[in-house]
């Protein structure tokens, strides 16, 4: 299956994109900007499935990396282009001299998604709109993930080297680049925003990296669907409200066209209470406080994305990541983590009304055993060391 998206449907992926993305992934708000900023009125972007990639053809992963709360200062709409064309640049050149894996080396012919979440759906579609080039239907995650070892990629050993990180400016416009080449996705990351946190990138930039050509892209697949997932659940977003939407939004994930994972709503009430510890990654809390009036609560652990959460009912998780723990407001518009900050932050905050819902992760997610273990230890962080399990299900 194929799709073409114009500038409309690129936003109703940046919905449905933040809705899967388990609490974070990046303002939805910036991510509209982003495609306003980055894409051409009349542009039209072609998604293609995993299946559809040749061999022979090559895919750079593309994202904007950094502090969320600088998003909010700049959009940037071209850094991940500039990081692309900086990649694609270093594998014409120095690759067919000296890394043998790059020799037949031309050019990026797709981009690919390194996580489902608002600001990287937004940030690879301004790539393929800009370079005129398709995006693959797929993601490394499956939702939005707190740190790059819970990657697809990293959890398939995908090369790290080359890389590229590249600071915003618009077209024609000289942008600061860098490259970080070290042992492991965690090194990469501490690596990659200590740089980004220096003045000539501003505490974001964009990132290209895995770049691998179509045999490695089907043989060591990532999570495959979730852009065209975006899409349909957006315009179900957009057109309901309430219990339908999120009823809606649960029955396409389960019996719709993805068919791929489980999906349940598992709490509707209040978001009552937040805490947030501001940084390079936010890391807090959120309480949502049952409609019902029974006192029961679900208690969201976050960096940036949601880790886990609890009942307050009971003494263990009810839902942990890799599964997904995705917000579903019953009106207005759709909101990630740093938005919903923004929000509760305002004098005179009236409790959001927020369907809760469980997305069962990818197969090839919880397949593998060094993604699990990664988890695991993200998971240890806030306190709890035991298994994963799925108490929501």
């Amino acid at each position: 299956m194929s799709a073409q998206l114009d500038k409309n449907g690129m936003k109703l992926v940046n919905i449905g994109a933040c809705v899967l993305a388990s609490g974070g992934g990046g303002s939805y708000l910036v991510s509209n900007k982003i495609i306003d900023d980055g894409v051409p009125d009349d542009a039209v972007v072609q998604v293609l499935e995993v299946q559809d990639i040749a061999g022979d053809e090559w895919i750079a992963v593309s994202a904007n990396m950094g502090s969320p709360d600088a998003l909010f200062k700049t959009a940037n709409p071209h850094a991940p282009k500039n990081a692309f064309i900086a990649l694609q640049q270093w594998c014409q050149r120095t690759g067919k001299f000296f890394y043998p894996a790059y020799k037949d080396f031309e050019r990026f012919n797709f981009v690919l998604p390194i996580e489902i979440g608002a600001i990287n759906a937004a940030s690879p579609l301004t790539v393929a709109a800009q370079l005129q080039i398709p995006i693959i239907n797929a993601d490394g995650a499956g939702r939005s993930i707190p740190t790059l070892p819970l990657t697809t990629f990293a959890g398939n050993g995908i090369p790290l080297f080359p890389n590229y990180v590249a600071s915003e400016a618009p077209p024609g416009s000289k942008f600061n680049t860098g490259q970080v080449n070290v042992p492991d996705e965690k090194n990469l990351e501490q690596a990659i925003i200590g740089l980004v946190m220096t003045e000539p990138f501003g505490g974001i930039a964009g990132l290209a990296i895995y770049a691998m050509n179509g045999q490695t892209l089907n043989d060591k697949p990532p999570v495959s669907g979730t852009l065209i997932d975006a899409l349909e659940i957006g315009s179900i977003y957009q057109s309901t409200e309430g219990e339908k939407r999120a009823y809606s939004i649960v029955e396409y994930l389960n019996q719709g066209a993805a068919k791929r994972r489980k999906a349940k709503p598992i709490f509707h009430g209040y978001i009552t209470q937040m805490v947030q510890a501001e940084g390079g990654t936010d890391v807090g809390q959120i309480v949502v406080s049952a409609a019902d009036e029974s006192g029961t609560e679900l208690w969201i652990y976050n960096q940036n994305e949601n880790i886990f959460a609890s009942l307050n009912t009971q003494g263990e998780p009810y839902i942990m990541g890799p599964d997904s723990i995705c917000y579903v407001p019953a009106s207005g518009e759709m909101f990630d983590n740093s938005d919903l900050w923004n929000i509760y932050q305002q004098p005179g905050y009236k409790p959001i009304e927020v369907y809760i819902v469980g997305i069962d992760a990818p197969d090839v997610v919880k397949d593998n055993s060094k993604l699990m273990a990664n988890w695991q230890a993200v998971r240890s962080q806030f306190g709890y060391s035991g298994p994963y399990t799925q108490n929501w299900l």
